[in-house]
């Protein structure tokens, strides 16, 4: 198992479960309002991640 994006050449690539993501933006980003966003509206924004193990 594996997360995206990777290289999927010569391999068969089914998703088995999707899991949603929640963003924190700050109240003056011209994302805040929306409901809903792609991932790749948020390609250029810097992501944080848990240690491993938490």
């Amino acid at each position: 198992m594996t997360r995206a994006p990777f290289d999927g050449t010569a391999l068969t690539v089914r998703a088995l479960r999707t899991d949603p993501v929640g963003v924190v933006l700050r109240a003056d980003d011209p994302l805040a309002s929306r409901t809903r966003l792609r991932l790749a509206e948020l390609s250029d924004r810097r992501w944080f991640q848990f240690p491993a193990g938490h």
